[in-house]
């Protein structure tokens, strides 16, 4: 049987933004320049109230961005080999509904523009029943040989489009973590407050390093069951900033942040053991 949803939990409701997408918006061609394809979601992927579990839908969008890129004739292998690599350095999401298991998820992805040392890249994702449910802005670094790279060169493979107006002009770089004097009482308590983890195997891609989606999941590990299946993320906001490797220790903090009324917000802290260095900064609002 597939997963059912627990009783007392209840559905995101949609955010602000220059364009509603809280009301039904169907899912039409894609626009020249858009890289789409659509995923059967696949039974691991749904989370215990029975929606696209956060973790794979990060994946699916990481999927999305190489396959656009493999398409246009950049071969991760071929480029590995020459020490290049694209690394993710920040992302933003908002979820205005959640796709219920089953479903197809389409997921569009498009490059628009570059900003300093980044690469923007922005995507949407939907279902047919639920239409759009939520978009992205990611800003990606081109490494050579471990060195950032202007991006103007790698880009030009991409017809640059701009079919909607994106989530936003540059994911945010997060503030330094620190406890703040006004942290509203919780009305549930968190399961952990600081907690230690220790990359492994399973943790690590074939770059050789932590995949960011387990690092995200180390965050969301913070809370208790009970939380999980009541508030679902509507915004997320994630800057990875350095790499994370097998065997190494880690301290996962967090705390919560003033928020408006209902909703809540937790920033999120990966700090490496030996050497005291933030690895990722994460915020997510819940409602």
């Amino acid at each position: 049987m597939g997963p059912r949803k627990p009783d007392g939990g209840h559905r995101p409701v949609g955010m602000m933004a220059a364009r509603d997408y809280t009301q039904f918006m169907d899912i039409k061609p894609a626009e020249s320049g858009v890289f789409r394809k659509t995923y059967t979601l696949p039974y691991p992927d749904a989370d215990a109230a029975g929606y696209l579990r956060l973790t794979a839908l990060l994946n699916f969008l990481q999927v999305q961005a190489g396959d656009h890129t493999q398409s246009l004739g950049f071969d991760y292998r071929e480029h590995r080999d020459d020490g290049v690599f694209w690394v993710l350095s920040r992302l933003s999401v908002r979820f205005d509904s959640w796709p219920e298991w089953p479903c197809d998820l389409t997921v569009d992805t498009w490059a628009g523009r570059t900003k300093a040392l980044f690469a923007i890249r922005d995507f949407r994702f939907g279902t047919d029943d639920q239409g759009w449910c939520g978009r992205a802005s990611s800003a990606w670094v081109i490494l050579k040989a471990r060195k950032p790279q202007r991006p103007e060169p790698w880009v030009k493979i991409y017809e640059q489009v701009r079919p909607e107006e994106p989530l936003v002009e540059m994911p945010v770089a997060l503030p330094h973590f620190e406890p703040h004097p006004d942290v509203v009482a919780m009305a549930e308590p968190m399961a952990r407050h600081s907690r230690g983890v220790k990359a492994d195997w399973e943790d690590i891609d074939m770059n050789g390093h932590v995949n960011n989606v387990n690092a995200v999941g180390w965050c969301l590990a913070q809370h208790e069951f009970s939380f999980l299946t009541r508030w679902r993320p509507a915004l997320l906001e994630v800057n990875f900033l350095a790499e994370m490797f097998c065997d190494q220790g880690f301290q996962v903090l967090s705390e919560e942040r003033p928020a408006l009324e209902g909703t809540r917000t937790f920033d999120y802290l990966v700090v490496r053991d030996e050497d005291q260095a933030p690895t990722l900064r994460l915020r997510i609002s819940y409602r």
